[in-house]
């Protein structure tokens, strides 16, 4: 009987240490507040619950979530879905890594909601009326405007320029390829289709490897503007007049050749390629030389915008200036050259020991990460400067002569072919 008393006291000795020391390791939680789980995943998600965070999910921690958000309104027609597509991968609410605001990107034509935004961006291709948002945008003066296209004037509508009266009062940033303005703290980020960057070389000094290995085809071009009534010059005309002396595949709605996005054309067998620009403009250079050409491995032929203005951003002697030759036939009989002749074809490639190229994709600055980088970043920046100064700052033009720096600086060289054919 005692044996069995002094069991049952050990068992319950045994069963009440086990509860302390469940209770103390319980204890700590306990005391902490449960924290919403609006908190936790506001900035991963919208308030429709569709996932739209830079940061994964599993990363986010107690605290991360912004005390405030600046919002990015693009005034663009909400119909036209085809640009909302293209543009818009993502929209709502964004964390901005490091930053103490988050990015609202939102999108339309709705002068209430543009009233209340903090940065603007008139959309090249929509219409509006410029008393009627100038007359929000100077009632806010926090409100800051993004000059912003991708297209060259010939392509750009001429209204995105502000009318003379408000030439320094409408922009307050610029985020296109067009460089040279007045102002050069105006510019948000590059805005060119691409850089080369001396820093990063692509291969070693003493690379020796032959860039024109498994390179089988000669010419491609890719178009989907065959229309020369829309151009300053014959395009089209041109490459079917230089497939009579080399070969040229010509891919997309300009040529035979299917091709339903640059992945599928197999540029990479090419030797050359014919980046030839819609539009004889300054600085106007754009993805199919710094992408269909430098990023995929072929030397491009280029003409558009002046060869100086080429020669500032390219790679060293990395392209082919179309008007360096006297007619098509020379043109032709140079690249038979390099093709014959592998040892001067890879000294196109001779860049690639000094740095690398970067190509930025047409709308990728309205992306989350790109606007928390270049757009929010600055406007705390520029808050924060501001609230120093007690707003006495003056405001500097971005432009002196908008006319001249934007709407002038396409030049018409040319008619017909950029060279001629003899």
């Amino acid at each position: 009987m005692a044996m069995q008393s002094k069991r049952i006291i050990c068992f319950l000795i045994l069963f009440l240490c086990i509860q302390a020391i469940w209770i103390a390791i319980l204890l700590p939680y306990s005391l902490v507040k449960p924290v919403p789980v609006s908190k936790l995943v506001n900035c991963s998600n919208h308030d429709d619950g569709v996932p739209s965070s830079l940061t994964r999910r599993e990363d986010i921690k107690i605290g991360t979530n912004p005390p405030c958000y600046k919002v990015v309104y693009i005034w663009l027609n909400e119909h036209d879905t085809f640009h909302v597509n293209l543009i818009f991968k993502q929209v709502g609410r964004f964390c901005c890594p490091g930053l103490s605001c988050g990015v609202q990107i939102e999108y339309g034509r709705n002068l209430s909601k543009l009233a209340a935004s903090d940065v603007v961006f008139l959309f090249y291709k929509s219409s509006w009326n410029w008393h009627e948002l100038l007359n929000i945008k100077h009632q806010a003066e926090r409100q800051k405007w993004v000059f912003w296209t991708s297209e060259s004037p010939r392509h750009t509508n001429h209204r995105v320029i502000p009318l003379p009266e408000y030439t320094n009062t409408t922009y307050d940033y610029i985020m296109t390829y067009r460089k040279g303005a007045t102002n050069k703290d105006a510019y948000l980020s590059e805005g060119g289709y691409g850089h080369f960057n001396r820093k990063t070389p692509s291969v070693q000094k003493n690379d020796t490897g032959n860039w024109a290995t498994d390179k089988t085809r000669m010419v491609a071009w890719v178009s989907t503007n065959c229309y020369p009534s829309t151009m300053s010059y014959d395009r089209t005309g041109f490459v079917n007049a230089l497939s009579r002396y080399v070969s040229v595949d010509k891919y997309g709605p300009c040529g035979s050749q299917p091709c339903k996005d640059l992945a599928t054309c197999g540029l990479q067998k090419y030797r050359f390629y014919l980046a030839l620009e819609n539009s004889e403009c300054a600085d106007y250079i754009t993805e199919k030389f710094w992408y269909n050409s430098l990023t995929l491995g072929l030397v491009p032929i280029v003409f558009g915008a002046p060869k100086e203005d080429y020669l500032k951003v390219a790679p060293p002697n990395s392209f082919i200036f179309v008007p360096d030759f006297p007619s098509i036939a020379k043109l032709a009989a140079y690249l038979v050259e390099l093709s014959e002749n592998d040892n001067l074809y890879n000294k196109y490639f001779e860049w690639k020991k000094e740095g690398s190229v970067t190509f930025h994709k047409q709308f990728s600055n309205l992306e989350p990460q790109r606007l928390c980088d270049s757009v929010v970043r600055r406007v705390l920046k520029d808050e924060e400067a501001e609230r120093d100064q007690k707003g006495n700052r003056e405001k500097k033009p971005l432009v002196n002569d908008w006319d001249k720096w934007w709407t002038k600086s396409c030049t018409y060289t040319v008619s017909g072919f950029p060279i001629p054919d003899e």
